[in-house]
C-alpha cells in the first residue's frame, strides 16, 4: 500500500473516530453538571443534576440519604412554559440549535467516512468523490461543530453557568451551589471538531502524495519571470 493509501486510510480512521464522538455529544447528558442545595434546613440537603442535548437526571438528598435517580428530557423540564421568574433567561433555542448544527456535522463525517473508504480502495472517476469531495465534507463538518460549540459556550455562560437548576428545585427552595461545569461531552465535542480539521490537513497530504515532487516544483510565475528576464537578457546581447 503506497503513501496515499495509507494516507486516506488514517482518513477513513480518524472520520469514524469523528462520527463516533459526534453521537456521544448528541446521545450523552454531560453537557453540563451541576449542584444545588435546600435553604432553611439543619440538614445539608443538596441534589446532583446534569443534562445534555436531549436528556438528563437529576438526584436528590433531602438529609435521609440520596434517592433515585430521575431521568428527564431537556425540553420538557426547562421548557419555558414551566418558569414563573421573569428574569429566568430561556436556552432552549440555543439547545436545539446546537444540536442540529452537530447532526448536519455528523451527517458530513459520515459521508467522509464512506468517501474516504472509497478512495482507500479504488480511485474515484468523479470529482466529488474524491479528495476534493473530502475537503467539502470535512470542511462543513468542521464548521457547523464550530458553531455548536460557540453556540453551545454562549448559551451555557449566559444562562445555565449559575442557574442548572429548572422549576422543581425552585419550588423546593433550592438553589445552585457551585458554579454549573461542562461535562465531558462538551470535550468530546471539541475534540471532534479539533480531529477533523486534522483530518482536512491528512486529505491535503494524501493528495499531493500522489506527486512527490509537487513540492519541489516551482510555482509557474516564479518560472516565467526567470524566462522573461531571460530573453530580456538575450536582446540586450544582441
Amino acid at each position: 500500500m503506497n503513501a496515499k493509501k495509507v494516507l486516506f486510510l488514517s482518513s477513513f480512521l480518524i472520520s469514524l473516530i469523528v462520527l463516533g464522538c459526534f453521537l456521544t455529544s448528541i446521545c450523552t447528558n454531560q453537557m453540563a453538571i451541576g449542584q444545588v442545595t435546600q435553604l432553611n434546613v439543619e440538614a445539608v440537603n443538596y441534589g446532583n443534576i446534569k443534562f445534555g442535548l436531549i436528556w438528563g437526571t437529576k438526584q436528590y438528598d433531602y438529609g435521609y440519604g440520596l434517592r433515585d435517580e430521575n431521568t428527564f428530557i431537556v425540553y420538557d423540564e426547562y421548557s419555558p412554559d414551566n418558569f414563573v421568574e421573569t428574569d429566568r433567561k430561556n436556552f432552549i433555542p440555543g439547545i436545539i440549535t446546537t444540536l442540529c448544527f452537530i447532526g448536519i456535522a455528523t451527517i458530513f463525517t459520515a459521508l467522509s467516512v464512506i468517501f474516504s473508504l472509497l478512495n482507500t480502495m479504488t480511485v474515484p472517476i468523479q470529482t466529488i468523490h474524491g479528495p476534493h469531495g473530502l475537503y467539502i465534507w470535512n470542511g462543513i463538518a468542521a464548521g457547523c461543530g464550530l458553531v455548536a460549540l460557540i453556540v453551545y459556550t454562549a448559551i451555557f455562560k449566559t444562562s445555565i453557568d449559575d442557574n442548572i437548576q429548572s422549576p422543581d428545585e425552585r419550588n423546593f427552595q433550592f438553589q445552585d451551589g457551585e458554579t454549573a461545569k461542562v461535562g465531558y461531552s462538551f470535550w468530546v465535542l471539541l475534540g471532534a471538531v479539533i480531529l477533523v480539521l486534522a483530518n482536512i490537513g491528512i486529505i491535503f497530504l494524501a493528495q499531493r502524495a500522489s506527486d512527490p515532487d509537487y513540492f519541489k516544483r516551482k510555482p509557474k510565475t516564479e518560472t516565467n519571470l526567470k524566462e522573461d528576464s531571460k530573453n530580456v537578457a538575450d536582446g540586450i546581447i544582441y
